[in-house]
């Protein structure tokens, strides 16, 4: 039983230890936070440049993250959702980062990410998370960069 109960221990504290992964706090340097936030800078610029990169990237992560079989699935949600963001096309890749945001922000409520705040567009209906600083839309890019808010959780 000591050794079980030691085996134990020793599993959760290297869960916990893991940089991004529930129950020890991220921060916008961690990769999967990173490469979605380098996604956000681009489409609030109004690019899609590099886009698609940052995605696979995301997914990857996402995917190397997942030790336990639980947030398991969860973390394959936010790599299927980066896997969908390809192409050019603004519209889409919008509406392809509003399904990540959706994951992401799931995610981000259990864990805490340090640095990063959730935002909400009234106009696009959608979250998104995003590093400190004064409101970058990525569903409106220029248009209507300043559209949006800090949100307390996801509605």
């Amino acid at each position: 039983m000591k050794r079980l109960t030691t085996a134990l221990a020793t599993t959760l504290a290297m869960t916990m230890a893991t940089p991004g992964w529930a129950g020890s706090a991220a921060t916008a340097e961690t990769p999967l936070v990173r490469q979605y936030l380098a996604i956000h800078a681009r489409l609030a610029a109004d690019s899609a440049a590099g886009v698609e990169e940052s995605a696979k990237a995301v997914a990857a992560a996402a995917r190397k993250a997942a030790p336990a079989a639980a947030d398991r699935s969860r973390m394959e949600r936010i790599a299927a959702a980066a896997e969908g963001l390809h192409g050019r096309d603004l519209t889409k890749l919008r509406a392809g980062f509003e399904e990540l945001s959706r994951e992401m922000a799931a995610w981000a409520e259990v864990v805490g990410v340090a640095g990063v705040g959730l935002y909400y567009c009234p106009m696009a209906k959608a979250h998104w998370l995003q590093a400190a600083g004064p409101v970058k839309n990525p569903y409106y890019g220029s248009s209507m960069l300043a559209c949006g808010a800090r949100a307390e959780a996801v509605r």
